[in-house]
């Protein structure tokens, strides 16, 4: 209660603050576990009237033909991604401002493993190591290393991979003419994530930590699967060889995964 009455009391000040945000709708549109939910929150936080979303899906492909076919657990994206969608058609003279970050397919899906295993399995606490590592081995990281594909250029009809991304920096900004793209590496977002964003929102923004595995049940398998858990070598050259990673990491960092998880 005594929060409520605080906003109330603020909201004026919100207001002013926000206003160089008025014409503006901001996205955190990316893949799933890569950290957007921190910087979504931290937005929130810091921008509470301003027009801020945060998804996954916003593409025909996947909200009219994936998803639908997939488990019911994953359902909920569909009718979140369509009201967004729905509220940018009503605003038509905001500007899109969009931040999307990148992570390292393995670290990804093994956090999106834990995240997700409702959608497989009744309670994580039973399922074995060993089923995990399986599991983990036999993913083919499509989601991962196809996400700007299928999904951000099927919306935006921007293709990412055109331009050359700033792997040293860690991050680039793209101007096009009805939107901005902000690309983040998760991988480096401690270190340059303040800079990118000042620098893309003109704001200084202190990152909460939203979301992580460790906060969550199973935390203690999920360190186990970490430490256990050793690619194969057709593997490591399909994914580290892959458009996607070449595209955003150095050749210093993909042999870093590549001896993390070899």
């Amino acid at each position: 209660m005594r929060r409520r009455i605080l906003n109330y009391i603020l909201k004026p000040f919100y207001y002013i603050r926000d206003g160089a945000f008025s014409n503006t709708i901001i996205l955190i549109y990316s893949m799933g576990k890569v950290g957007s939910t921190s910087i979504y929150f931290s937005l929130k936080k810091k921008l509470p009237v301003t027009d801020i979303f945060h998804v996954h899906f916003l593409s025909d492909y996947w909200l009219n033909e994936k998803l639908p076919r997939m488990n019911k657990y994953f359902h909920g994206n569909i009718n979140h991604g369509k009201e967004i969608l729905s509220h940018i058609r009503k605003n038509p003279g905001k500007r899109i401002k969009i931040i999307t970050l990148v992570r390292e397919p393995i670290s990804r899906d093994v956090s999106d493993f834990f995240q997700n295993w409702k959608s497989e399995y009744k309670n994580i606490e039973g399922i074995k190591t060993e089923q995990i590592l399986q599991a983990i081995e036999e993913n083919k990281h499509e989601y991962t290393l196809n996400w700007f594909d299928t999904e951000f250029k099927n919306y935006l009809g921007f293709d990412v991979y055109k331009i050359p991304f700033d792997t040293e920096k860690g991050y680039k900004i793209y101007n096009l003419p009805n939107i901005d793209i902000l690309c983040l590496k998760l991988e480096e977002i401690n270190k340059t994530g303040h800079k990118a964003l000042n620098e893309f929102l003109g704001i200084q923004l202190s990152l909460l930590n939203k979301n992580t595995s460790l906060e969550k049940k199973g935390k203690e398998l999920y360190l186990e699967v970490k430490k256990k858990y050793k690619a194969s070598k057709s593997k490591l050259h399909e994914l580290y060889s892959s458009n996607y990673v070449r595209h955003f990491y150095t050749e210093e960092e993909i042999n870093t995964f590549k001896e993390k998880w070899g």
